[in-house]
Order: C-alpha cells, then structure tokens, then sequence
C-alpha cells in the first residue's frame, strides 16, 4: 500500500481479559505491546484501515508470552547427601500451570535434572555427594516447551 495513508489497528487480549487495542502509522511495520501477562495464550488481530474507514480483511495470530522465571532461590534444608529447595512463584502467572524444570552439578559430577510438580514450590534433591558446592538452575516451562528466564543459586552440602 506504498503511498496510500492508512493505520494498523491491533485488537489483542487472552482468556479472561477485556480485549485491548493499539493503533500504529502507516508507516509502521512493529508494535511493542508491554501490557501482557507472562505464560498466557495471547489473540492478535490485525486490520489496515484507510482515512475513510475502508478496512482490509483482518489477519489473526496466536503467540504465547514466556514464562517469567522463578524467584528467590534458596535451600531450607541442607544435609551432606540432600538439598531441600524453595522459591517464590513465577511474578504474574496465577492461572497459568507450569513446571519447575532444575538442572543442577557439582565439579566433577555428571549434570542431573528433576522436574516438578506443576506449580509447586519446593523440591528435595537427594543423592548427593559430601562437602561438594552444587549450581542449581531453576526455569519454568509451559505445557507448549516455552521456558523462561533461568534462576540460578548455589548449595554446598555438609561434610
């Protein structure tokens, strides 16, 4: 539509909102939507519409947001072959049900993972090794595979 003035009108919402809505230039080919929650399933729709209220046919998409990451990660009881972790939920995901997905090692150990109950906010790894510093990595994950941020702490079990 080069040389034709016209806006793109947005409509955007998710299950249990009232629809929002955005109005970019003519000459506008992105649009920076920073009003949506995190781990939702989110409804685009698209529309050009000309001075005299002439809309084109409107185009749809789907997009799910990343998960935002889990927080304060800390051990609440540490022995010389446990961890007990916890942490705060994942900021702005009532609602949303995901899993805790923790890789965590020590120096000289092979990686491990655990997984989570959905929406939990405890673990208990066990079968560690004496007196060793563990890195323990913590990302919530969608049902679709989409995984957020990565939160990070360390552990040293006791000797």
């Amino acid at each position: 539509m080069e040389g034709v003035s016209y806006e793109i009108h947005i409509t955007y919402g998710c299950e249990g909102e009232e629809p929002r809505s955005h109005i970019c230039a003519s000459s506008t080919t992105t649009a920076v939507l920073s009003d949506l929650k995190p781990g939702m399933e989110y409804n685009f729709n698209l529309t050009a519409v000309l001075p005299n209220g002439s809309c084109s046919k409107t185009s749809s998409a789907w997009v799910h947001t990343k998960p935002s990451a889990p927080r304060s990660v800390r051990a609440t009881y540490v022995t010389t072959r446990s961890v007990t972790l916890c942490w705060e939920r994942p900021v702005s995901m009532e609602g949303v049900s995901y899993e805790i997905h923790i890789t965590y090692g020590c120096e000289g150990g092979k990686p491990r993972s655990h997984i989570c109950a959905p929406n939990t906010t405890t673990a208990a790894l066990s079968d560690l090794k004496p007196g060793m510093e563990y890195n323990l990595n913590l990302t919530a994950v969608l049902s679709n595979g989409s995984r957020s941020k990565t939160s990070s702490a360390c552990v040293h079990t006791s000797e």
